[in-house]
Parts: structure tokens; sequence; C-alpha cells
């Protein structure tokens, strides 16, 4: 048995854990929320309401770190092990509810990151659409983009004008 396990923690303690993860997890879906609004609004085009769900989101991101970093200060202070061996500890075992909030924080961490990550894959293909675009109206050739003239015929990327005439 290591040191950790060896470590029972008194109800009091439980009760404080328990109170952390709450509110780790509470924080946990608001930055879900700000990340699924911020989704809605890449669907329109609204750059001020994306600037302020910006900055309500990081925000968020820096709550949620502080109050993870207050949980883990909190578990090292008490001997409590910090990753998966942590619902192996006996006096956590015997807390149905540190269990499940605990399954919960790292259920709605997970979506959250799978939600960051297509918001990410969205930017970046609006990004690169816009590129592509800007290339067109500057004159760049571009082989992957055919454009037509007026009998038309394609011609490969753009002509000497620097922008499509209809």
């Amino acid at each position: 048995m290591t040191e950790s396990q060896q470590t029972t923690i008194a109800p009091e303690q439980v009760s404080k854990l328990r109170q952390l993860l709450m509110e780790e997890l509470s924080h946990a879906r608001l930055l879900h929320h700000r990340l699924s609004c911020e989704r809605e609004l890449l669907k329109t085009p609204d750059p001020a309401g994306l600037q302020e769900m910006a900055r309500r989101k990081s925000a968020s991101l820096q709550h949620l770190s502080q109050l993870a970093n207050k949980r883990l200060q909190w578990m090292q202070q008490h001997k409590l092990p910090l990753a998966d061996e942590f619902l192996q500890h006996p006096s956590i075992m015997h807390s149905s509810t540190l269990v499940e909030l605990w399954q919960q924080l790292a259920t709605w961490y997970e979506k959250n990151r799978q939600l960051s990550q297509i918001l990410s894959e969205i930017v970046l293909t609006n990004r690169l659409r816009v590129q592509k675009r800007l290339q067109i109206l500057q004159g760049k050739k571009d082989q992957t983009t055919l454009l037509y003239n007026k009998q038309g015929h394609s011609q490969q990327g753009g002509g000497k004008n620097g922008y499509i005439s209809a």
C-alpha cells in the first residue's frame, strides 16, 4: 500500500473536496455553454459577438484553470493521488458522490476538449477560405481554382486584373 493509500481523509475534508469538485464541474459546464455559443456565432458573421464571446471564453478558461489548480493543491496537501489512482483511494472509493463527481468532471473536460477541437477546425477552415479568396482577388495563380471567362472556357488562376469579373 502506498503512502497516499494509507492516508485517510476526515468527513469534513471529503465535504471540502466535494465542494471543490462541484465548483469546478459547474464552471466546466459554463465553459461548454460558452464554446457552444461561439460555435453558433461562427455560423453567422458577427465580429462583435465573436469578440465578446472570446473575452468571456478566455475569462472562463482562466477561472477554470484557477479552480483546477486550487483542487490539485488541496489534493496534494492531503496526500491524495492526482491521477486515476484517485478513484482507488480507500477514502474516495467509499464516497459514491466523489466518484460520480470525478467521473462527471472528466467527462466535461473531454467534451470541452472535443468542442474546442471542432472550433479550431472551423476557424482554420474559414481562415483558409479567406486567404484563398484574397489570393484570387489579388490575381495570384492558384492551380486548384478554375475560373471561367465570358466564353465559358476555364482558365487557371486569376487574370491580370486582380479581381473576378462576372
